[in-house]
């Protein structure tokens, strides 16, 4: 009815994504209020493993700094939902470009926290220290000497619920990047499956796995909700009946 710019809204949607970031970020970024933050070695909780260096490169959570990946995969999985169903209003408004590198920031996260088939990243950060200080990310560190650490999910450690959304995530984005880079789509979906299979057969509910985070994110009806719901992603990335049969 032209009474709203639903072009800006939806700028401001996609751009406040971009306020949430740790790690290295480039030199021109948009937000020039931002800066680095927890780009340092962090210490392994439940294993070691290799650490490549885009693990750092996260989303925080809201006012806090830790990435809690289940609540941030399901943000980024209905990201790229709603490009994958309206893309021709990303595109009008001039969003895509801005929608897709939103969502690789996160996809690029997902593989480095993906070491092997079956380990996964399924927290950085500690929500208590990060929750009780009140001030931006970049001198956490240096004020409060609080250091995050990465949390794994192996099969020892399992954590469904992470695991699931995150292959749920990287089936959608496969699909919105399938048109304007077909490799990298296809390392998505290479990874996707992976965290699948490890979430279906090393079951477990992530809060055993991380202590503390039930207090943040709790895992209230447990993990079949995720299962499915990524099944179901992958069987519409792969098309292939078994994820179907699993959803």
């Amino acid at each position: 009815d032209g009474l709203f710019n639903y072009g800006e809204a939806l700028q401001k949607a996609v751009t406040f994504y971009a306020a949430q970031r740790a790690g290295d970020l480039p030199e021109n970024y948009r937000l020039d209020w931002r800066g680095d933050a927890f780009n340092y070695e962090l210490e392994q909780e439940n294993g070691q493993y290799p650490v490549d260096s885009g693990i750092l490169n996260r989303y925080m959570d809201a006012g806090d700094s830790p990435t809690f990946v289940l609540p941030i995969s399901s943000a980024m999985t209905t990201m790229a939902w709603s490009g994958v169903e309206f893309e021709s209003g990303y595109r009008n408004s001039g969003q895509m470009d801005d929608l897709l590198e939103t969502l690789r920031w996160h996809a690029d996260w997902c593989i480095a926290a993906h070491p092997e088939p079956n380990v996964f990243c399924g927290q950085i950060g500690q929500g208590g220290p990060s929750h009780a200080f009140w001030g931006p990310p970049e001198i956490h560190t240096q004020a409060t000497g609080y250091r995050p650490k990465i949390w794994w999910l192996t099969p020892e450690n399992p954590g469904s619920e992470p695991a699931a959304e995150a292959a749920a995530f990287l089936a959608a984005a496969s699909i919105l990047f399938k048109e304007t880079d077909a490799a990298y789509a296809a390392t998505l979906l290479e990874h996707a499956r992976q965290l699948y299979s490890f979430a279906s057969t090393y079951r477990g509910t992530y809060t055993e796995s991380i202590p503390g985070v039930s207090s943040f994110y709790n895992s209230f009806s447990g993990y079949d909700d995720e299962l499915a719901w990524s099944a179901a992603w992958l069987y519409r990335a792969t098309n292939e009946a078994s994820y179907l049969e699993a959803a």
